[in-house]
């Protein structure tokens, strides 16, 4: 039933801020074989990538993602739709791809410029940390995006962001290593902004 389905919603939420991420992913799971309405789908599958992503289960993450976008519809995009590929954005960027990461975000911000979704009293992080790294991809988005000063302002403040998720990480957490191939990264692409001639008209 809907009201079954509704109280598996509730329980994965709760799971997810727990950090007990594959019993989050169970309840979604057991939602999902109960769940009819195509919008409700589309935003556990967003949740539950958001859980696989959480255990490192990266392509099934992505399978998530895809899934919930094509299930949405397309009226709904500028709703769940925008957080939808701010998460995908991550797992892209974790799979290894961060041109696609970039371009997630890009397309994210068709339909919200201002980041309002993300930002969005319903939306959290876990571990809190996270929120670095949605940052870090966001200001780098722009900095690509941007031109002079503002994209170098924008380079900045993902280098800044980066350091934040190296600061507030523990040891072992398992994105430690691509965050500092990401910040060395991002500041080489900024120094080879930097060193580009101003056009002169």
């Amino acid at each position: 039933s809907t009201t079954r389905a509704r109280a598996l919603r509730l329980l994965a939420l709760c799971q997810a801020r727990l950090g007990n991420h594959r019993e989050e992913v169970d309840a979604y799971d057991r939602a999902l074989s109960l769940e009819p309405d195509p919008e409700v789908r589309a935003v556990v599958l967003a949740n539950q990538a958001e859980g696989r992503m959480a255990l490192g289960q990266i392509l099934e993450a992505l399978r998530g993602y895809r899934a919930a976008l094509l299930t949405l519809p397309s009226v709904l995009m500028l709703d769940s739709g925008v957080t939808t590929l701010w998460g995908m954005a991550v797992a892209l960027d974790r799979s290894g791809d961060l041109d696609e990461a970039l371009g997630s975000i890009g397309r994210a911000r068709s339909y919200d410029p201002v980041d309002r979704q993300i930002h969005g009293e319903d939306w959290f992080y876990v571990p809190d940390y996270d929120v670095h790294w949605y940052e870090a991809l966001g200001h780098w988005q722009h900095a690509r995006a941007g031109a002079g000063e503002a994209a170098m302002d924008a380079y900045s403040d993902s280098i800044a962001s980066w350091r934040g998720y190296l600061d507030r990480a523990p040891p072992d957490d398992p994105w430690v290593p691509l965050a500092s191939q990401r910040l060395a990264q991002c500041e080489r692409e900024r120094s080879k902004v930097d060193e580009r001639p101003l056009r002169r008209r």
